[in-house]
């Protein structure tokens, strides 16, 4: 248990400095906060979509599709490399974390996790803590879980499909 720990230790101080360079990627897309609407655990970041581009009129357009999450996984289960290559795909000899890990697929837990690790790296918190501001980072890893379990037996059943098909492509 200590050795999962010292590792999650690890790639969170990692991801931390990193993410940085992804975000310069989309600060143009994302833009600014002015504080007028906080982000608690129910509410999405615009980075969480596609383009980080929200529709009112399809509210799941695009969830949980953003490029900073999908820079953090890459960080974290492929290549430390990957997000600034944009690419998971190497030449080199050492085989992909996820792969050595087992990890064979992206699932909503996976999912969830590295859109946390992007919240909490994009936040001022100078380490980990279960609350960010208003945001319960245990809350919002719960939400987004719960957005696939309770879809998939719903109208919503195409849209988690084709976001796990998005994350596995």
């Amino acid at each position: 248990m200590k050795g999962m720990s010292d590792q999650q230790l690890t790639d969170l101080g990692a991801v931390k400095h990193a993410c940085l360079t992804y975000v310069l990627h989309d600060i143009m897309i994302v833009g600014p906060q002015d504080g007028a609407v906080k982000a608690t655990h129910c509410q999405w970041l615009t980075y969480f979509y596609e383009d980080s581009v929200y529709d009112p009129t399809d509210k799941v357009k695009g969830l949980f599709c953003g490029n900073i999450p999908w820079c953090v996984y890459t960080h974290l289960f492929t290549r430390s490399s990957a997000p600034s290559t944009g690419s998971i795909v190497s030449n080199t000899s050492k085989q992909l974390k996820n792969h050595a890990w087992g990890l064979h697929e992206v699932t909503p837990q996976i999912i969830a996790y590295v859109h946390v690790v992007s919240y909490f790296t994009l936040s001022t918190a100078p380490r980990w803590t279960a609350n960010v501001s208003q945001m319960d980072l245990s809350a919002l890893m719960w939400w987004i879980i719960e957005m696939f379990n309770t879809t998939m037996f719903n109208e919503l059943d195409s849209w988690a499909k084709e976001t796990l098909a998005w994350w596995n492509s």
